[in-house]
Order: C-alpha cells, then sequence, then structure tokens
C-alpha cells in the first residue's frame, strides 16, 4: 500500500475509535492497539503535516494511550477534530463525501 493510502487507513480506524466512544461510549475491544499503531506510523511519517496530521495529533493520541480514552476527554475532542481535519485534506478521488448528496461512488459502472 502507499503511504498516504496506510495514512488514510489508520486514520478511518483511528477516527473510528474515536467516535464510537465519543458518540456512543463504546469502546472497541482493539482500541489501544488501533491508537498505538497509527501514532506509531504519523510519528515516523515524513512532512507529516503535508498529510494534514499535524505533531498536535500525535501528543492527543498518546495521551489516550496513557490515561486511557475513557480518562481523556479533552484529548479525545481534539484528536477526533484533528483526525477529521486531515481527512477532509486526504479525500480519495470518487469517494463520497459526507455532505454529497448521493453517497453512490463515481466511476465505470459494471452494467
Amino acid at each position: 500500500m502507499t503511504e498516504r493510502g496506510d495514512l488514510i487507513d489508520h486514520l478511518v480506524d483511528v477516527r473510528d475509535v474515536l467516535e464510537s466512544y465519543k458518540c456512543c461510549q463504546i469502546v472497541p475491544l482493539d482500541w489501544y492497539k488501533t491508537l498505538s499503531t497509527a501514532t506509531d506510523l504519523f510519528s515516523s511519517l515524513p512532512g507529516r503535516a503535508g498529510f494534514g496530521v499535524v505533531p498536535e495529533l500525535v501528543d492527543q493520541l498518546t495521551i489516550i494511550l496513557e490515561h486511557g480514552i475513557e480518562d481523556t476527554p479533552m484529548a479525545l475532542n481534539a484528536a477526533a477534530e484533528q483526525v477529521a481535519s486531515a481527512l477532509r485534506q486526504n479525500i480519495i478521488p470518487g469517494m463520497p463525501r459526507p455532505e454529497d448528496e448521493s453517497w453512490a461512488f463515481q466511476g465505470p459502472n459494471a452494467s
């Protein structure tokens, strides 16, 4: 997978963990591994700000990992906002966006 594709996959995984807790107080069983793996990747990206991943995201995820997802509401909210911003900056061509009227994928028709 490409560096950008790998980044997007991890951003989506982190978003799913954070939003699951923010929305419904659900803590996925693999939350720690998901956030830890993503944090390692984000920390190792050269020029990560070019992908919309700011150093503060790594800082917020580190706080969540050290203190637990349930005990870090400020870090959780900050990280969720930063992930949403990074995902907006890394839109995949042809992928439906949340604000789109139709969520159908654009591209060749298989019919």
